[in-house]
């Protein structure tokens, strides 16, 4: 099919009311070869707990592609027409009920289905696809997620188009894969944040033109401090903020017309209004965000200047920004950024924001983690502006936000423990009576008490496996529990899959939600809030069923209260607060439900607040309690303040009290505070002394960045170190913001676990009760390379059996997160994880560790070893020439050979062996005289004064080095490696190369460079490396000195290394040559191999000798390849030693294969899992 032609077919199809005539002609281009088998499905056949929802559904055709999967292709007729927008997870559960077997007993894997309903201009094209176990056997709760298209008349194809128009131009039959890269929801996020971050900058230049030419304008941007970046952001939040608006059908409504009834294409319909004369931003945008949608003073809905009702919002989200003076400033940005005739690369006409927005399905459902809408839903928007924080050039990637699934385990995991600790109580105390160590738990000694011991153990009233059924399966028995609640009692067909002790204590789990008090210190666009407050709406719904009350816990009614008096969050960054913010309020419009008038937005500056939460007030400090009453009590009558002027009234007066608290307590301390939890959330500490929970994402700032700051934390934290990060003070300031039992839940760096500078903050967690720790080294969560973990931590002093799984890309084979954990995790003791390094493996790979380090020397521990970083220069791009650059700097004066040395980089550096690099450096040493000794390389390096005076690193005039006093280790043999590697890599090198920075060497005065070298790449190296070492994201290497010099090694009696280097010799030799000998490759591998169990015996000797797999006795004499030998005379040598030691019946050959049965090298190798 042409291209016009598939684009032409998706036009017609999803812009128009369903048709199933034209559905089927689709599907049938689109998957090429389906098996036509019409079946219809109605009446008694659709089970009663779906009843309400569907009247019925056709089966259209069947599909199995090229992998087996087998899909059917339905329609199904919903019974009301606003089932297409709610109900979607009574629809999900349908299609799930109908592949897991239920008709005809095979399991289906996915099903291309139209949701419809009849008269509906809209209809849902979607994607089904089961999430089925590894064991692929029915199970009860395995759920189902959907992926959607909204389309229909009222709906856009751009998406669609782009979306599906490749499989469809396409004559091969697509994959299952496919049709889920087709729905692929992060595609069409990466392309509307380009878009997003271009339209943008488009406005942020044309306002920098205009407050160039416009001296009225420029005097306002200065005297309110205006950035045109944020004005820009501010903007177009506004704007995309008004789609979702007009997607509900709430803006442009005539006199008599309800919301919901409005125009959805409001802001195109304004924009042809205006007048040729006219600007749409001066004469028309802002008179609709700062004189309607912001004004309350206006005595209907109805706006005469635009002749329809406009709803007023309130909440600051069109407030205009800075209070600039927008009725007295003429800010006429140019029509066409709004709308123009320009084509796209797509080829669409119109590059300006009507133009691009206009373009995509806005929706105004919420993204779960089962439902995803292909289209620009709140949670998308949520990452475009989380993405845009940091952005402030259109070359700028953004930050990059947490994915969804992480939010979502982490959400539920903090409702699970925090249900668990405030239902049951599971902490053992022992009390020894008559004994006045009793007292030490907590018991007051009584005259005539017996001396015995006993032990109090558990009081559960909701086990949390319980817990953990309501919170994340809750949702999948929704029909089945109202089928069982409708008929009075469990049935042959329905019985309760919620709990019984969930739903003998629904009162009081609703209870616990109800005053739950969560905080994210680092709020980003509003993630973590958002999450949680899905969860907690989702689980009191659930609740609701077995509830006898007449509370309203609708989701705008529980969204509301979440709002009110569940979540705080703080952010130092004014943009993230303000984006937060607006992300909140779009959560309670979409929910909005009203049809006569909309509930203003409430004002949530104090509840999400701008300021730094790691320095606040000093503990201890005594506060003015009347004035903290007198805060609170003024805080909560702004939270639903609508009028304007009372509202800024009310910010000035809160604001001025909060500064004299402040400006009070700044006289005894050293450091300036701006924002302090027990001020501006005072409630929480006066209720709960503190939060249920604390959950986010701490920045990662190098501690490099933090010198201004490192004297107050020094003073403030108990985990302060010189050289940690950011997030370490984070975590501690977490913990010390919850309430006993608290609970904190952070997704940031695993650095703190092995590293020197975690030593503090592990000491502090080891005495605190450690729930979880969830290793993502192995798999890229975010762009940066820093490897992240999930920490949970309850803020409790007691041992704990740690739950620790290590996610790998095994998990694309799990519907979720926490299915993949449950299936992979270790448990190991508390007691293990104190100051020291903490290992989070089994008790067999920690015994095995001791194995290894038995009888064995660390580096660091031996005189004769010497580890050096590569050389900084501070200015590479000055001290670091190619080849051309070098020989005509020797050309001008051969004298400049002395201080030109050959540069090796990390990328040049393979296991064994290095690549040439073609890069050279500039040795200027300390104080070498370059001008007046080597005056060509002084007139070259002049190029680069501006940037070389600069350094930090330099050494005693411009164009010196930074002092360093080994420099001449370069020159001897060395062992060579990078600071991150994606593959484990050593290299020797004779030839006097130097470093980089992210380089380091290795020399040795007594023990032999090759056998170094043999220890360094053997398979138990890198698998030790496990016990010390630090993943970067994605799983690549950190070799720091500090890690490399704990590493183990065996000095041999009586200088028994000739057999290690000369097999090492061989390696090298032929690695040199693989480049265009395959056969040389398969030779190095061979080698290998038996240098690892040369390595295996020398660590496990007693365990290889007893079971009669050693091999270093049995290899023959050595021979050497020297530098006098031929090229044939070295292979020779080398063939010679590979056929005998590869002769399958020589005893190193037969042991080597066997050599797998013992238990450590099975372990070594991960044969054990």
């Amino acid at each position: 099919m042409k291209l016009y032609e598939a684009k032409k077919l998706i036009r017609n199809v999803f812009e128009n009311s369903f048709d199933k005539d034209a559905y089927t002609l689709f599907i049938k281009n689109l998957l090429k070869d389906i098996e036509e088998k019409p079946v219809s499905y109605k009446g008694n056949i659709i089970p009663n707990a779906f009843s309400n929802y569907i009247r019925k559904m056709d089966r259209i055709g069947k599909f199995e592609d090229a992998d087996d999967n087998m899909m059917d292709i339905l329609a199904v007729e919903l019974k009301r027409e606003h089932s297409i927008e709610y109900a979607r997870s009574a629809q999900r559960n349908f299609i799930r009920w109908y592949l897991s077997g239920s008709r005809g007993g095979q399991m289906k894997e996915a099903a291309l289905v139209a949701f419809y309903t009849e008269n509906s201009s809209e209809w849902r094209f979607s994607l089904i696809k089961m999430q089925y176990s590894l064991k692929t056997q029915k199970d009860e709760i395995t759920p189902a997620r959907r992926y959607s298209f909204l389309v229909g008349e009222k709906g856009k194809s751009h998406t669609a188009q782009q979306q599906l128009v490749d499989l469809l131009k396409s004559d091969d039959i697509p994959l299952l894969s496919d049709l889920e890269d087709a729905f692929n929801i992060e595609t069409v996020t990466n392309e509307f944040f380009e878009k997003y971050k271009t339209l943008v900058f488009d406005l942020v230049e044309s306002l920098n033109e205009i407050i160039n030419r416009d001296p009225v304008v420029e005097k306002e941007f200065q005297q309110k401090e205006l950035d045109p970046v944020d004005f820009a952001k501010k903007l177009m939040g506004q704007v995309v903020f008004l789609y979702f608006l007009q997607r509900k059908g709430w803006l442009g409504l005539k006199r008599g017309q309800e919301y919901g009834e409005g125009d959805r294409n409001f802001l195109r319909s304004l924009f042809n209004m205006k007048k040729p004369e006219q600007n749409f931003l001066n004469d028309y945008l802002e008179y609709l965000f700062y004189d309607a949608l912001n004004n309350n003073k206006r005595p209907t809905d109805y706006y005469p200047r635009f002749d329809c009702k406009i709803p007023f919002l309130n909440g600051g989200l069109f407030d205009p920004i800075g209070f600039y003076d927008w009725e007295n400033t003429t800010l006429s940005l140019p029509d066409r950024l709004f709308t123009n005739e320009q084509k796209t690369r797509e080829g669409d006409a119109g590059t300006g924001i009507l133009d691009v927005f206009d373009r995509y399905n806005f929706t105004v459902n919420e993204a779960e983690p089962l439902e995803k809408e292909v289209a620009v839903d709140p949670e998308m928007l949520g990452k475009v502006f989380e993405r845009l924080l940091d952005v402030k050039e259109r070359k700028s990637k953004g930050a990059f936000y947490t994915p969804r699934e992480i939010v979502h385990y982490m959400s539920q995991e903090s409702l699970i423990h925090y249900l668990d600790s405030s239902l049951n109580e599971h902490a053992k105390t022992y009390e020894q009576f008559g004994n006045n160590q009793a007292a030490m738990f907590g018991n007051e000694v009584k005259k005539g008490q017996s001396d015995f011991l006993i032990e109090n153990g558990d009081a559960v009233r909701v086990p949390k496996e319980d817990i953990e059924i309501l919170i994340k399966h809750g949702e999948y028995f929704l029909e089945n529990e109202e089928q069982v609640l409708q008929q009075g009692k469990e049935t042959k067909t329905y019985k309760h899959q919620i709990p019984e002790s969930i739903r003998k204590n629904a009162a009081l789990i609703d209870e616990k939600l109800e005053n739950i008090r969560v905080c994210d210190p680092a709020v980003g666009s509003g993630a973590f809030p958002v999450g949680v407050m899905t969860e907690i709406v989702k689980a009191r719904q659930i609740l609701d069923r077995f509830i006898d009350d007449d509370k309203d816990r609708s989701s705008y009614a529980l969204k509301s209260h979440c709002i009110h008096h569940n979540l705080y969050g703080v952010d130092i960054d004014a943009s993230a607060v303000e984006i937060c913010k607006l992300r909140l309020w779009l959560s309670l419009v979409v929910d909005e439900q009203r049809i006569d008038m909309i509930e203003p937005l409430p004002n949530l500056d104090y509840k999400i607040v701008c300021g730094n939460s790691l320095i606040g007030l000093p503990d201890g400090v005594a506060f003015d309690d009347q004035l903290r009453i007198e805060i609170k009590d003024l805080m909560e009558k702004y939270y639903d303040e609508t009028n304007k002027e009372a509202k800024q009234n009310l910010k000035k007066i809160i604001d001025e009290k909060i500064s004299t608290q402040l400006e009070y307590v700044e006289q005894f301390t050293s450091y300036k505070i701006d924002f302090d939890f027990r001020l501006y959330f005072n409630e929480v500490f006066k209720e709960k002394n503190g939060f249920d929970v604390v959950i986010g994402n701490p920045p990662y700032v190098e501690h490099k960045k933090l010198k201004q700051h490192s004297r107050i934390f020094k003073e403030i934290f108990e985990s302060y170190f010189g050289s940690a990060d950011l997030y370490v003070y984070f975590i501690e300031n977490g913990i010390k913001k919850l309430n006993k039992k608290g609970t904190l839940v952070f997704i940031t760096s695993n650095k703190f676990m092995k590293t020197s500078y975690g030593e503090p903050l592990r000491r502090l967690l080891s005495k605190l009760l450690i729930k979880q720790i969830i290793d993502f080294t192995k798999v890229r969560i975010f762009d940066a390379l820093v490897a992240s973990c999930i920490l949970i931590v309850e803020n409790i002093s007691n041992t704990n059996k740690v739950t620790c799984s290590f996610v790998n890309d095994d998990i694309l084979k799990y519907s979720h997160l926490h299915t993949f954990i449950e299936k992979n995790h270790v448990k190991i003791d508390q007691k293990f994880l104190d100051r020291n390094i903490w290992i989070l493996e089994n008790n067999d790979k920690l015994k095995l560790k001791d194995k290894i380090e038995k009888k064995s020397f660390k580096i660091e521990n031996v005189d004769s070893i010497k580890i050096y970083r590569g050389v900084t220069t501070g200015f590479n791009p000055a001290f670091v020439v190619d080849e051309k650059t070098m020989s005509n700097l020797i050309s001008e004066d051969a004298k400049n050979s002395e201080i030109i040395k050959p540069l090796l980089q990390g990328r040049n550096i393979k296991k064994w062996f290095y690549y040439k690099s073609c890069k050279y450096l500039l040795l200027t040493n300390y104080d070498i005289d370059i001008k007046s000794e080597y005056p060509s390389i002084y007139n070259y390096l002049i190029n680069y004064k501006g940037a070389l005076i600069n350094r930090i690193d330099q050494g005693k005039k411009w164009w010196n080095l930074r002092a360093c006093k080994y420099y001449g280790e370069f020159e001897k043999v060395k062992i060579i490696w990078g600071l991150t590697a994606d593959k484990w890599a050593f290299a020797y090198d004779d030839k006097g190369h130097f470093l980089p920075s992210n380089g380091y060497i290795l020399t040795s005065s007594l023990i032999p460079i090759k056998y170094l070298l043999a220890l360094l790449n053997s398979r138990l190296m890198k698998f030790y490396f496990s016990y010390e070492g630090i993943m970067t994201a994605g799983g690549a290497f950190t070799l720091k000195h500090e890690t490399v010099r704990k590493f183990p090694i065996k000095i041999l009696k009586n200088n028994n290394y000739d057999n290690f280097i000369n097999i090492v010799d061989y390696i090298i030799y032929l690695k040199n040559k693989i480049k265009d000998d395959n056969e040389a490759n398969i030779s190095a591998s061979n080698f290998e191999q038996i240098l690892n169990g040369m390595v295996f015996e020398l660590y496990f000797e007693d365990e290889i000798k007893k079971a009669g797999r050693d091999i270093i006795k049995h290899l023959p004499d050595p021979t050497p390849i020297t530098d006098d030998m031929s090229d044939e005379q070295k292979m020779e040598v080398i063939k010679k030693a590979y056929n005998t030691l590869n002769d399958p019946n020589h005893p190193v050959r037969k042991n080597l294969e066997r050599m797998d049965e013992i238990e450590e090298v099975r372990i070594v190798k991960g044969l054990d899992r």
